[in-house]
């Protein structure tokens, strides 16, 4: 990422004079007047800080002058080494007054914007840049053969200008911190660049940025995609499954459960973990899997015993890495446990089993805890 924001610094920061509106890079100087004498010192003074104050001479006293924007021009770049983003901006707007679709102009202000953080005015800036300098790409050929070369750097000037465009969207939505703002970007870089490099990489920055907002449909949408495209995310896929069963939708948790527990039997252990973190990982989240599939057999089976079957062998599976674990998930696991023991009690068979993981569900704190007490309850009743 550094060496392409090197490269594109590199090629749009090549000298533009000579190409874009003449008015601001090639005005007509009296030389012999004072205003043109002033101009003149400015262009033959080789110490910038020199330089700047005899531009700055000159626009405090020639603002009505028909090189005002060239001197202009000359303070925005004068300004934008010195990190002196308020003057880049100040001359930048008085630029757009009169040649708004200068890319040069438009591209020392990104930067200024970009370096005060100016989220709120970059973005609009930002896409209102990038149809100027589209319009400059496709500048017809010239007709005279001496004019070429300004053209064409012309051409990748503007080129240039729209490959930084898509950059700054991408690398300013990394720093911001609001998640709002950091979405707008976001958004925009998805619709400004949909083919490009880096609204690919955007995914786990909207889920975090969605997550933050408590906007949890948007959140679990970017998910969706973000297993689509690499199903090997096992954190979206068990957040996917308990999602689509507290929303009873069976099929889609028992999709995601399935397809968690096959990410986890082949997924190749990570070159910075241990193999006994990473088998006691695979071990969790395929329990995870097992549990979200076994409640939701359990939820659906009313009246069926095979489903309840069914269900209790996958809960079985998942008892071991979840007990360890401990918390509201184990919580879940005793009382779904429970219930499939209670529904396949044969002339009390089950009873101790049914005792033994309501106890569990009673006394682990999980949304099922109050059920699980009363349950319990029942079930000593009936002894």
């Amino acid at each position: 990422m550094h060496k392409l924001a090197a490269a594109l610094f590199l090629t749009i920061s090549m000298s533009s004079a000579a190409w874009a509106q003449v008015d601001i890079r090639n005005p007509t100087i009296n030389t012999a007047s004072a205003e043109g004498a002033l101009i003149t010192q400015a262009g033959m003074a080789e110490d910038p800080e020199e330089k700047l104050k005899l531009l700055e001479a000159f626009a405090e006293k020639f603002s009505g002058h028909s090189a005002i924007g060239y001197v202009y021009l000359q303070l925005q770049g004068l300004y934008l080494p010195k990190n002196n983003f308020d003057r880049v901006i100040e001359y930048g707007k008085k630029l757009l007054a009169t040649v708004p679709g200068d890319v040069e102009v438009r591209h020392n202000l990104t930067k200024a914007y970009e370096g005060k953080q100016d989220w709120a005015a970059l973005l609009p800036h930002l896409i209102e840049t990038k149809p100027a300098a589209e319009k400059d790409v496709v500048t017809p050929e010239p007709e005279y053969e001496d004019e070429e070369a300004a053209w064409q750097a012309k051409i990748d000037y503007a080129k240039g200008v729209v490959q930084y465009i898509e950059y700054s969207l991408y690398t300013s939505a990394l720093k911001i911190a609001d998640p709002q703002t950091k979405i707008n970007y976001m958004n925009a870089l998805r619709e400004q660049y949909a083919d490009g490099q880096y609204a690919k990489q955007t995914v786990d920055y909207y889920i975090q940025a969605y997550q933050q907002l408590g906007d949890f449909e948007n959140m679990l949408a970017e998910m969706e995609k973000a297993v689509a495209a690499n199903p090997a995310q096992e954190s979206y896929l068990y957040t996917l499954a308990e999602s689509s069963l507290r929303q009873n939708n069976h099929d889609k948790a028992k999709a995601f459960a399935e397809q968690l527990v096959q990410v986890m039997s082949q997924k190749p252990k990570p070159e910075n973990q241990t193999d006994e973190a990473w088998e006691k990982h695979k071990a969790l989240f395929t329990a995870y899997g097992n549990l979200v599939h076994g409640k939701s057999l359990v939820s659906q089976a009313g009246e069926t015993k095979q489903m309840y079957r069914d269900g209790r062998t996958l809960l079985l599976t998942a008892v071991e890495p979840l007990k360890e674990r401990g918390g509201e998930t184990y919580g879940a696991l005793a009382y779904f446990l429970g219930i499939c023991y209670v529904k396949l009690d044969v002339e009390g068979d089950n009873i101790a089993a049914a005792t033994r993981w309501m106890g569990e569900a009673a006394k682990t704190q999980s949304p099922y805890q109050g059920e699980a007490k009363k349950t319990l309850a029942a079930i000593r009743a009936s002894q």
